[in-house]
């Protein structure tokens, strides 16, 4: 069966796969005969009405603990009303569904709001924003480096707005290797550019990995893009770049990347 959201995800659930079966050699054969015995209609896919039963059979087989009927209703994390087998068998082996938000920080402290349009390309903005996605208790955001605060810790104070964008069931194990090998060289030392490699961009970065292919907000994705050719913003780039990319040169500053 091949139901994952994307090859990553699979490697990662056929690592935990892996670690259960070193003590158990036939909970996968076990597993697959409850999701069976659940999927009434041949599908492949289970109806919210066999979710607690099928889970309650993995339980029986030697999976993980299942949830409760309430907990049941709250795991639907790509909002379809279907559980998959990738779904079923993540839970089965103890996965829990995290949320994953973006905290929005107003750069200019509500000015935005109140300058002319002709003077950022056309556009009116809320605010000047700066984004650090949350999960696992912490937030993780760039700004020269990749680094990872304790939720209302940021050097940008508290946001003026946190956006629900879902659930995943990625772990904080898959998130580190994900970040330690693809973010963190992408968005590394000295590439922090306003314009074209910035806190926006990896937040979305981040979330298109968390929340298979979602992406962040397109008024705070594109509003460099929308501006990059106004007289302001052309003179403030170098401004920006040195403090919003600046973050890494603190000695103290440490993140997911560090050794």
């Amino acid at each position: 069966r091949s139901s994952a959201p994307s090859h990553v995800a699979s490697l990662g659930l056929n690592m935990r796969l892996r670690e259960a079966l070193k003590g158990d050699v036939g909970l996968l054969d076990r597993l697959q005969s409850a999701f069976e015995a659940a999927d009434v209609d041949g599908n492949g896919l289970l109806p919210k009405g066999q979710w607690q039963a099928a889970l309650s059979a993995a339980t029986a087989a030697g999976g993980a603990k299942s949830a409760s009927v309430a907990d049941v209703t709250e795991i639907d994390v790509n909002e379809d009303g279907f559980m998959d087998y990738y779904e079923f068998l993540s839970f089965a082996l103890g996965a829990e569904p995290m949320t994953v938000e973006l905290a929005l920080y107003d750069l200019s402290l509500g000015v935005a709001r109140w300058v002319p349009p002709f003077l950022l390309g056309g556009h009116r903005f809320e605010g000047i924003w700066h984004s650090g996605v949350r999960i696992f208790q912490k937030e993780f955001w760039y700004g020269g480096i990749v680094l990872e605060s304790d939720l209302d810790a940021s050097p940008f104070g508290k946001p003026v707005r946190v956006i629900n964008l879902g659930r995943t069931l990625r772990t904080r194990d898959e998130l580190m290797e994900f970040l330690r090998n693809d973010l963190c060289v992408e968005f590394g030392p000295r590439n922090y550019d306003v314009f074209r490699m910035n806190c926006n961009h990896f937040s979305n970065e981040l979330v298109q990995f968390l929340l298979h292919g979602k992406q962040i907000p397109e008024e705070v994705l594109r509003q460099p893009e929308w501006a990059r050719d106004t007289k302001l913003t052309r003179t403030l780039r170098p401004i920006l770049n040195r403090w919003l990319g600046g973050f890494g040169d603190d000695d103290r500053a440490r993140g997911p990347c560090a050794a």
